[in-house]
């Protein structure tokens, strides 16, 4: 299963996994992060291990390549993205989704075989405080000064024998409870190894393959962000005092003469990477400290025929290397307060997508607070949560599903509607044999299986506000008449039609790249129309497809929320952008006039084939009418 968080809080870490958890860190690390899960894998067991990759502040396609990667493998992993580029924000990030021990934490670009990390989690269970491994550094294709700087870091005696700065280490239970979230700070493997006694640590002979900065100017950026992540651990940076390390130092370079090039390049380097360090902690400017150059030069190998060198080799010639193909739909399901109800919407979808191949379900939640993540976990293979910080509304939570995707089509979905097994392919069917609609929308049921009026959408018009305000809607309703907003468009095959409901809407990607999306100007309800209308005015023909039916307890994803003022500032809205002036402004009028007499009347009228809002909806309505009358974006008109 792969999941994709974008915003986590803190927590208290919890057990419950028997298997060991491994939590990679990443920050734009597209070109080594699927080589570092291949080392990791490739020899373990199905299931063997729970691991987490975090892409933390990326800016390129390390999501992507994890995925692939687990793919290729044939592995579950998790990928979580938060927007904050930290080391430290990633693994809480991630702690609050892992739940196994030992607990083993690995730098995305350091090669991890599979026996090696057997070996840490041997030696926590075994009895160890923390468990490091052995590291071997890789300096093939380094720059001479890169190469001189670690050869004359690794010989230093206390460099060897240091826990941290080996890109991975391992914990028990016992030793990770021992403080609450990781502190503030970027030294984590500094903070923990010294959270335990020397003598609790174990170095396993297996080793790490870490692959160091390839230039001397990363080389610099990465031992400042090093040394000022040391500053900010309460706790030495080094195990043996000063002049134990001079005088190892000293021992050192006599007894290996031949030495001292790279001893002068590394106290060079050192020198000034110290005192940048120490300038950029109390100027609190302190980040990942990345290597950029290895990275971008390893990914133009994978990609391009080398310059100068003849052809490319017979594997890139060939193909091996290829974009992942597009897949025809991806489901983006928007999320507020739906932790309830939401695993059925989510299970019949994932029924309904066994026919359509790469098809993804994103889960956008908007800051809810509740149990989204424990609600969702496990239900399928194709799902992604994004967890928002905010709830600033419908259309921009489904831009941020969107944004995740790049399939051919989109498939917005209410998290309390639940479709049936065929409505999926019955969309797309329509929408292959009319390439033109841009929209196609299902048919929605009430719960005892009636057709829902209510999620048939006709275009708003002056004649529409009129029915409303005199109440023939409410007399006759589903009337192409005098319901003409919630006509049964109902037919034996797909129709065109003036705007389709939200509720189950497949959006062309062309149609919604070209209409910038649903308005994000609108909070909640009335984008759907606002979108097809706009489509239509630039040449689109959205339809409604009867044979995609999906039931929907219309209203159930707003509950709480005084629902019926939202619709009718959504409804108001659209009036004013849609019906021609001066005509839009008589509408949103006859639309509170509407709204009084129904506050009035309610209680006396029965329901007549559809859910009816109650009494005390109509009259909280009607007393926050100067709110909705003027419509999302403010746009009261006298």
């Amino acid at each position: 299963m792969i999941m994709t968080l974008t915003a986590v809080g803190h927590a208290v870490p919890r057990t419950g996994d028997p298997r060991p958890s491994v939590i990679i860190p990443a920050h734009d690390e597209e070109a080594v992060v699927g080589d570092g899960l291949h080392a990791l894998l490739a020899d373990s067991d199905p299931d063997e291990f729970e691991v987490v990759v975090v892409c933390n502040g990326c800016t390129d396609r390390t999501a992507e390549r994890a995925r692939q990667a687990a793919d290729r493998l044939g592995r579950a992993i998790t990928v979580l993205s938060i927007r904050e580029a930290s080391k430290v924000a990633a693994i809480r990030a991630a702690e609050e989704w892992v739940t196994g021990f030992p607990r083993i934490y690995l730098d995305a670009d350091v090669r991890c075989p599979t026996a090696t990390l057997r070996a840490m989690v041997r030696a926590i269970r075994a009895g160890a405080g923390v468990a490091v491994p052995t590291r071997t550094l890789d300096t093939t294709g380094s720059a001479w000064a890169a190469r001189a700087y670690y050869e004359g870091w690794q010989a230093l005696p206390w460099v060897q024998e240091q826990l941290a700065g080996r890109g991975a280490y391992a914990v028990g239970a016992a030793t990770r409870t021992r403080f609450g979230v990781f502190p503030e700070g970027i030294a984590d493997d500094r903070y923990v190894t010294t959270r335990v006694p020397r003598q609790s640590a174990v170095v396993v002979p297996e080793p790490v393959v870490v692959r160091p900065p390839a230039r001397a100017a990363d080389v610099l950026r990465v031992r400042r962000r090093v040394y000022a992540g040391n500053q900010q651990v309460e706790a030495p940076a080094h195990d043996a005092p000063r002049a134990a390390r001079l005088l190892g130092l000293a021992r050192t370079v006599l007894t290996r003469p031949s030495l001292v090039p790279a001893m002068t390049v590394f106290a060079g380097i050192t020198t000034v990477a110290k005192a940048s360090a120490g300038l950029a902690v109390r100027r609190g400017r302190v980040g990942w400290g990345r290597d950029t150059g290895r990275g971008g030069r390893l990914e133009r190998s994978l990609h391009e025929p080398r310059a100068g060198r003849g052809a490319a080799p017979e594997s890139e010639r060939s193909g091996v290397v290829q974009a992942p193909a597009i897949a025809d739909l991806d489901v983006v399901v928007l999320t507020y307060r739906s932790a309830s109800y939401v695993r059925e919407c989510l299970e019949a979808v994932d029924t309904a997508l066994a026919s359509v191949p790469g098809a993804r379900i994103i889960v956008v939640d908007n800051a809810s607070g509740d149990a989204i993540a424990r609600t969702v976990r496990g239900v399928s293979g194709r799902l992604e949560l994004v967890l928002r910080e905010t709830n600033d509304g419908f259309a921009r939570g489904c831009h941020a599903g969107a944004e995740r995707s790049s399939a051919r089509r989109l498939l917005f979905l209410n998290p309390d509607a639940v479709v049936e097994p065929d409505a999926v392919e019955a969309l797309l069917r329509c929408a292959r044999e009319h390439p033109r609609a841009g929209l196609v929308g299902g048919r929605s049921l009430t719960p005892d299986g009636r057709t829902d009026p209510r999620s048939l959408l006709g275009r708003p018009s002056l004649w529409s506000a009129v029915c409303f305000a005199t109440g023939l809607s409410s007399l006759f309703p589903g009337s192409r008449l005098f319901d003409p907003q919630h006509a049964d468009h109902a037919t034996e095959h797909c129709r065109e039609v003036s705007a389709v409901s939200g509720g189950m809407m497949l959006v062309d990607r062309a149609a919604w790249d070209e209409l910038a999306g649903f308005d994000r100007s609108y909070f909640l309800y009335g984008e759907d129309v606002d979108l097809c209308l706009r489509a239509r005015s630039a040449g689109w023909a959205p339809r409604l497809c009867p044979d995609a039916r999906y039931r929907h307890q219309v209203g159930a994803s707003s509950a709480g929320s005084h629902r019926l003022p939202l619709v009718l500032r959504g409804e108001a809205t659209t009036y004013r952008r849609h019906v021609r002036r001066p005509w839009g402004d008589v509408a949103v009028h006859l639309l509170v006039l509407g709204t009084g007499l129904r506050a009035l009347t309610a209680h006396l009228r029965p329901h007549r084939g559809r859910p009816a809002s109650g009494v005390s909806a109509w009259r909280e309505s009607w007393a926050r009418r100067a709110e909705w009358r003027r419509g999302w974006g403010g746009e009261e008109q006298t």
